[in-house]
């Protein structure tokens, strides 16, 4: 994996009293996607009064252009702002760091935006577990491609409208619908998204609420994944129960290469599977290895460092089969 990545700040939550700051506001999403050959969404936000700065992800792929050399926005178009009164405001672009706002326009903001992954579509989807994929029955796309975000970390709401007979699938809890609530700014940006023509297979285990994707020849081993999966996280959440039910996406790759890619609640991989499933625990080992970051990874103030701990007893060794 070659790819520049910024720092992350996580905040610790801490009691509050009456006099405390209230929660920040939270920003709101419209994602559409057309369908057709091409993957080019349309994203509508309203984001809370803030700092002048839009900006995207600081962490990207370093070997797929234009995005290695210019960052997310280098996939951004058509960007609009507009402030509280319906006015325009002028977005000045500063590259990798996004855009620069007016400071007439330092409350809430509408924004109007494409973003569009032609380019790595015709590159053969350069990077496809850290950017995207699509064959013709589903599309898989991280988040830190597609939102630009303002000022401090903040809840968002997102909704998604799809063709009709398609499905979306987030690691985030479900709000109605094709709509999603999302906790923080990490949680928006540093996971997968789906979309698939037929439902996504899922499972129910000791509070895990897991979608897996799969792509090419994963389909046919779908059940082996889940046997695996429900293996893994029955004997990670012994040490380290979830408090609350989590929504979980697997991501599962065509190319015949060895790679995996762990998000904040969700996973992309791909492994040599081409030649039948005669081998599997060559593949299941790296899944169990995947959700394991889950607790060990970018999500690490979940848990403590004895909590982690105890899980890698679990995990020295252990290949994932159930």
């Amino acid at each position: 994996m070659n790819k520049r990545s910024g720092v992350l700040v996580f905040a610790l939550a801490v009691p509050c009293t009456a006099a405390a700051a209230a929660a920040p506001a939270a920003a709101t999403y419209a994602v559409s996607w057309p369908g057709g050959s091409h993957v080019r969404l349309h994203v509508t936000t309203q984001l809370p009064a803030g700092d002048g700065v839009l900006a995207m992800a600081q962490s990207w792929p370093g070997d797929a252009e234009p995005v290695a050399s210019g960052g997310w926005p280098a996939l951004v178009r058509n960007l609009s702002v507009r402030d509280g009164r319906g006015d325009a405001c002028v977005a000045v672009a500063k590259g990798s760091d996004g855009w620069q706002l007016p400071s007439t326009c330092s409350g809430a903001v509408t924004l109007a935006y494409d973003v569009d992954y032609t380019i790595l579509q015709r590159s053969h989807w350069p990077a496809h577990r850290e950017a995207a994929f699509r064959d013709t029955d589903a599309v898989s796309i991280i988040g830190r491609s597609l939102f630009i975000t303002r000022g401090a970390t903040q809840p968002a709401r997102v909704s998604f409208r799809v063709p009709h007979g398609w499905h979306v699938a987030t690691p985030w809890r479900a709000d109605g619908g094709t709509a999603f609530s999302v906790q923080t700014t990490d949680d928006l940006v540093d996971n997968l998204i789906a979309f698939s023509r037929r439902p996504l297979r899922r499972m129910f285990v000791n509070g895990f609420e897991v979608s897996v994707l799969s792509f090419g020849p994963w389909r046919s081993r779908e059940a082996i994944v889940e046997d695996t999966l429900r293996a893994a996280i029955r004997r990670y959440t012994t040490s380290m129960p979830v408090p609350r039910p989590q929504p979980y996406l697997v991501v599962l790759h065509p190319q015949d290469d060895t790679g995996g890619e762990s998000f904040r609640a969700s996973f992309a991989m791909n492994a040599s599977v081409t030649g039948g499933p005669k081998r599997p625990a060559e593949w299941q080992g790296r899944l169990a290895h995947e959700i394991f970051h889950y607790w060990n990874g970018s999500g690490t103030e979940r848990y403590s460092a004895a909590d982690v701990n105890a899980a890698l007893a679990v995990v020295d060794g252990d290949d994932g089969r159930p």
